[in-house]
């Protein structure tokens, strides 16, 4: 991760970026990320004296929210997201 390589490329990255600062542009990063919306119901149950086990139900699948969203230093230029079907 610090091996000599990266760390020349990440010193071109910040003077290229410096250098687009210093010329009036505005950087924008572009992300994307999912979000699974499943979330596990438990329940558990035991006669007295004895451990609870846990029982769960239904499948383990559930939604998934699509994010993607375009940032500046200043500003938030894009957002959107979707639901999977």
């Amino acid at each position: 991760m610090n091996d000599q390589t990266f760390k020349e490329k990440r010193r071109e990255y910040v003077q290229q970026l410096r250098d687009l600062l210093g010329q009036g542009k505005i950087p924008i990063w572009i992300d994307e990320t999912n979000f699974n919306l499943f979330t596990s119901l438990t329940k558990a149950r035991s006669l007295c004296g004895r451990r609870a086990v846990s029982i769960r139900g239904g499948t383990q699948k559930g939604k998934n929210l699509h994010v993607i969203g375009a940032i500046s230093t200043t500003n938030i230029f894009y957002c959107t997201h979707k639901r999977s079907e």
